[in-house]
């Protein structure tokens, strides 16, 4: 899957500081915060909640 994910180019990552990340990101792209962890995943609630509508 982090295949799939580098290919991304991502200017930097926001994760919630597992211990695990670090063997994927470097710690000069990553932003540990709660604060926007919350934000990311209230959108993937909303997503989640509108496409279990469809058939």
């Amino acid at each position: 899957m982090w295949t799939l994910i580098k290919v991304w180019q991502c200017y930097f990552w926001v994760t919630d500081g597992y211990c695990v990340y670090k063997m994927f990101v470097n710690s000069e792209d990553q932003i540990i915060s709660k604060t926007y962890m919350t934000r990311v995943e209230g959108e993937n609630t909303r997503l989640s909640h509108y496409l279990s509508r469809l058939p």
